[in-house]
């Protein structure tokens, strides 16, 4: 009867624990290891000097596609979302990345193919070879500061045949096989550099409106915002001036948190939870 007792106790215990979970705060506060908040980027379609059009759009698909693939907790902007990112000072293509809720936005470069002759083989048995090379380079800007978060140039080396250098001569380049294959093997090398890149920085976003006490910020359902999250917010900051005429921000300090209320595909509303303020180009972030 006394182990009966016993197991009886327990028993009770453990229903106690059990329905003691149901009294949970339904607030949410996020932290980096528990969210599954998605970050955005943008690949701005690619600067190139090559004559075929083909293998552009060949690098540039095989870019989102590898990202993609090795990045899952990264949404890459499709094509046709980046008209508005057609800017070349580094400030306002910050400030067009922010009214998105992008994280970091990647231009990316292709340059000539060099071709040439070399000599190669033992000293004995040299001949004149056909050379080629490829270029292409990737930049990775932040959104919050609009720095160069990172800076990759790639460069590949073959030995086509007299076919291929007269279509690259002719430009035709899409027809050379070592270029559409070498191009596919670069991208998939830089996906690799962005993610590293983007996987050591914040999920943010930022405040784009607001009306009434009632603010929406530029992250949504898509990047896994649920209504009730808390979420950090900082003061725009100030412009700072650097080399060469161009502008960075210098992020503010925290100045309060709010309070997710409704929640939309692309978007959110919330309201101050702590703090004043608020105004359109605060960031947020993580709790």
């Amino acid at each position: 009867m006394y182990h009966l007792k016993i197991i009886a106790v327990y028993l009770l215990c453990a229903m106690f624990c059990m329905t003691g979970c149901a009294f949970e705060n339904p607030i949410r506060s996020i932290g980096f290891s528990n969210t599954g908040l998605k970050k955005k980027i943008a690949i701005l379609p690619t600067e190139q000097v090559l004559k075929d059009e083909r293998l552009k759009l060949l690098f540039e698909k095989s870019l989102r596609d590898n990202v993609e693939k090795k990045c899952p907790d990264i949404i890459v902007f499709k094509a046709e979302q980046t008209k508005s990112l057609q800017i070349s000072d580094n400030l306002a293509l910050a400030e067009a990345g922010k009214a998105l809720g992008l994280n970091a936005i990647v231009r990316a470069r292709l340059g000539t193919v060099s071709i040439g002759k070399e000599e190669k083989g033992f000293p004995m048995f040299k001949r004149l070879r056909n050379t080629a090379s490829l270029y292409a380079e990737i930049q990775i800007f932040d959104t919050a500061t609009a720095a160069k978060l990172m800076e990759k140039s790639l460069s590949r080396n073959a030995e086509p045949d007299d076919a291929d250098i007269d279509l690259i001569k002719a430009g035709k380049d899409s027809g050379v096989y070592f270029m559409s294959n070498t191009l596919s093997d670069m991208a998939a090398e830089f996906a690799a550099k962005i993610c590293d890149a983007i996987a050591v920085q914040p999920w943010q976003s930022y405040i784009i409106s607001g009306s009434k006490g009632v603010f929406t910020i530029s992250g949504g359902k898509d990047a896994g915002i649920q209504s009730g999250d808390l979420l950090n917010v900082y003061d725009r900051g100030e412009t700072l001036s650097g080399a060469e005429g161009q502008r960075f921000f210098k992020p503010g300090p925290k100045i309060g948190e709010l309070k997710v209320i409704t929640v939309f595909p692309d978007r959110a509303e919330a309201i101050a939870f702590a703090g004043k303020n608020f105004q359109e180009g605060c960031s947020v972030r993580q709790r």
